[in-house]
């Protein structure tokens, strides 16, 4: 059957608010030990304190569509499923949109029609969704579009000047044996959904398999591929740009230190990448690395006032937002007790 004949169009309305359960939140520590488990100074201006969201939340993505700021996706800390902030510059002020999108988890990306792509998720802990949304912010209609050919948690997602959204890599949830839960299935698979046509293609694999790392379009045309988490057990440095014109991957300068569940954003008039926060091991950091695609050289920049990961980050031309997130309070603690789910926005100016 066509995808486009599946298509189920929903009008707006408020649904009824989706929990992830304490149960199923209490059932993921084994493979969160995983998944959730110092700043620099230069060319952006210091980081000062924005408005505050209207409640902490964390898994979250920044989006920038219609010339505002977007906090989209993730969890409130009761662990229902946060709705849709969207901050605008001109009057300074947060606004709150009901959660349109049906699952958890998802990853989300703005595409250059205007219109919102919510990716995957988990149908449940240990299972992942393979349905992908595609959300008008005009006509406040969401649709039901083509599902995605490998189901992905957690993987790197950027949209592209020509209409397409590519998800690279991420992780499969474990398999529970005998009461335990091992590590989740790592992968490496680049995935492109081309908004006009309504369809999916694979293309060349990413050289290494890894989740939680940063995925953004340079003025290039390329995907810089940036740090991310690996079957070994550890964060890494490495950075991989994708042209999509020759399908072929190549290495470029790796970030200055390794992490994972960091933020990839560019800067409107530079077109330099910068990347922002994420987890090192055990501890967020507040890391800004800017990268210079001509040089091919990463340099340190300002750092933020709060090390934190799962966070939110988009540019609005030259204006950088970094929203949400979590931190650690003080050492590791094997419960992750004393981990912080903030409300917290941080605001800086690339030049």
């Amino acid at each position: 059957m066509d995808s486009h004949a599946r298509f189920n169009k929903v009008q707006k309305k408020r649904p009824e608010r989706r929990l992830l359960d304490r149960k199923m939140l209490d059932s993921m520590p084994n493979w969160r030990d995983i998944i959730l488990g110092g700043g620099r100074g230069g060319s952006v201006t210091v980081w000062n304190a924005g408005p505050s969201l209207s409640a902490p939340r964390w898994h979250m993505q920044g989006l920038s569509v219609g010339g505002k700021v977007w906090a989209v996706g993730g969890y409130y800390e009761s662990g229902y499923c946060a709705d849709i902030e969207i901050y605008d510059p001109a009057s300074r002020t947060w606004s709150v949109l009901a959660n349109p999108f049906s699952g958890w988890g998802q990853a989300f990306a703005a595409a250059s029609n205007g219109r919102v792509y919510a990716m995957g998720g988990l149908a449940s802990c240990l299972t992942l969704a393979g349905t992908v949304e595609e959300y008008d912010p005009v006509s406040g209609v969401l649709t039901s579009v083509a599902d995605i050919p490998v189901s992905t948690y957690n993987p790197g997602i950027a949209a592209s000047a020509d209409g397409k959204i590519y998800v690279v890599g991420g992780c499969v949830p474990p398999t529970a044996v005998n009461d335990a839960v091992g590590p989740p299935t790592y992968l490496d698979i680049l995935q492109v959904y081309d908004t006009q046509s309504g369809t999916w293609s694979i293309k060349r694999s990413m050289p290494i398999q890894r989740f939680g790392l940063a995925a953004v379009f340079g003025t290039d045309g390329r995907l810089y591929a940036m740090g991310g988490h690996t079957p070994d057990g550890h964060s890494v440095a490495q950075v991989d740009v994708y042209d999509p014109v020759t399908d072929m991957w190549a290495p470029c300068a790796p970030l200055p230190g390794a992490r994972y569940h960091l933020v990839g954003v560019r800067a409107g008039s530079t077109g330099r990448l910068f990347a922002i926060g994420g987890l090192g091991d055990l501890t967020g950091l507040t890391d800004v690395d800017e990268f210079d695609p001509a040089t091919n050289i990463w340099t340190p920049r300002a750092g933020l006032t709060q090390g934190r990961w799962y966070h939110g980050a988009t540019a609005l031309g030259d204006a950088i937002y970094v929203m949400g997130g979590k931190t650690r309070v003080g050492d590791y603690i094997p419960d992750n007790s004393n981990i912080e789910v903030f409300d917290s926005v941080e605001v800086a100016t690339a030049f």
